[in-house]
């Protein structure tokens, strides 16, 4: 046999012996159970930081440490992020199946607030009668933490009363302690605003001016000249007052006509009604305590003049005509001018009276108007 030939039959034979393994069935390698396998943590302690932390595993199965890239993948129950305790469970995979029985733990501990920084806004609030709730912020270098997940928030001794109340932060779920850092703000009291009054006139009859006397406070206030004593309501509770007017008096003389005067009113919070029989401490008196108004002094408008036409003489460079006889007239016989103007005038109530003096003037107006009328018609009726 030739060496050509026998190299022919080496290769004939390793063809047949590849087709033959081609044909035969592939049985794989069955995967090993990874349950019995050991499972040990190092490192930590662990704080709270926000990020994932992943203590150094390793799985050792019957005296070999198994690859984490290859081997086996791990999980966090309930997760590796979160203060609290943290399981650790290993789950095979390529060569290895099933889960270990080992399932080692670790502690996140919640981080201290005592580095944090607190401040509150606004630092002034005024009393509203409920509980004033600033807003409060909480920072742990650039992260601002929520309230009521991270922290709570208290106030000393309240956050209604007036005083100062101080702020104190206390961590939660992730965070525990206290900031060194306890900011303050104030509570002030209500200061009330005193009731304001309009101006006012008071018109009197210049015609008999000199026989009035000067007016009273009394009867100025009973008059409704000047505000009688009152109160102001502050959330919802009244508080009463008294006025004592300066002057005295107001002139109503003709003298005091055209005159202003200015009534200055001292207030004095009277607090014996309220519940506690005393000032609120929530009830600031007015800083200044004093009214004024001004009252001026007026005379009525004039009453119109009645202006009569004479008469003229029929006689003078005319035939002389017979003048039809003077009829009979109901109208009563009527008042010379005089008398109407004075008549009317004392129609007219005095100031102290009524504190519609102005209304008055207007019937006065009125009077005299329809007196001229009627003293027109009966001129007419004459002639």
């Amino acid at each position: 046999m030739t060496k050509k030939t026998s190299t022919k039959k080496l290769l004939a034979l390793a063809l047949s012996l590849m087709l033959v393994l081609a044909l035969l069935p592939v049985t794989a390698l069955a995967a090993e159970d990874i349950s019995g396998a050991t499972v040990t943590l190092t490192g930590g302690p662990y704080t709270y930081t926000g990020a994932a932390i992943e203590p150094t595993v390793t799985v050792t199965l019957n005296s070999t440490d198994l690859n984490s890239a290859t081997d086996y993948d791990v999980t966090y129950t309930p997760d590796n992020i979160n203060a609290g305790t943290v399981t650790v469970t290993v789950t095979g995979k390529g060569d290895y199946e099933g889960t270990a029985t080992s399932a080692p733990t670790f502690e996140i501990t919640p981080a201290n607030l005592s580095t944090a920084t607190v401040t509150v806004e606004p630092e002034t609030a005024e009393y509203t009668g409920a509980a004033i709730v600033p807003t409060v912020t909480v920072k742990v270098g650039d992260i601002t933490l929520v309230e009521g997940t991270d922290y709570a928030v208290t106030y000393a001794p309240d956050n209604t009363n007036v005083g100062t109340a101080t702020v104190t932060v206390t961590g939660t779920g992730n965070y525990t302690g206290t900031p060194t850092s306890k900011p303050t703000f104030e509570i002030t009291a209500i200061e009330a605003a005193n009731p304001t009054f309009a101006d006012a006139v008071v018109y009197v009859n210049s015609l008999k001016a000199d026989d009035d006397a000067a007016v009273t406070i009394d009867e100025l206030v009973k008059a409704g000249v000047l505000p009688e004593d009152g109160s102001i309501t502050v959330l919802g509770v009244s508080f009463p007052y008294t006025i004592v007017w300066t002057p005295d008096t107001l002139d109503q003389t003709k003298a005091g006509v055209g005159v202003s005067t200015e009534f200055s009113g001292t207030i004095t919070f009277d607090y014996s009604g309220l519940d506690s029989a005393a000032q609120p401490a929530w009830f600031v008196e007015p800083t200044a305590e004093n009214v004024t108004i001004k009252v001026v002094v007026r005379d009525y408008p004039t009453p119109p003049q009645v202006i009569v036409p004479e008469k003229p003489d029929v006689n003078e460079g005319t035939p002389e005509e017979e003048l039809p006889e003077e009829e009979d007239t109901d109208l009563e016989e009527l008042p010379n001018e005089d008398d109407l103007e004075e008549d009317i005038v004392d129609d007219v109530p005095e100031t102290g009276d009524s504190s519609t003096s102005v209304l008055w003037a207007i019937v006065a107006a009125a009077l005299a108007t329809a007196a001229a009328l009627v003293l027109l018609k009966k001129k007419a009726t004459n002639n």
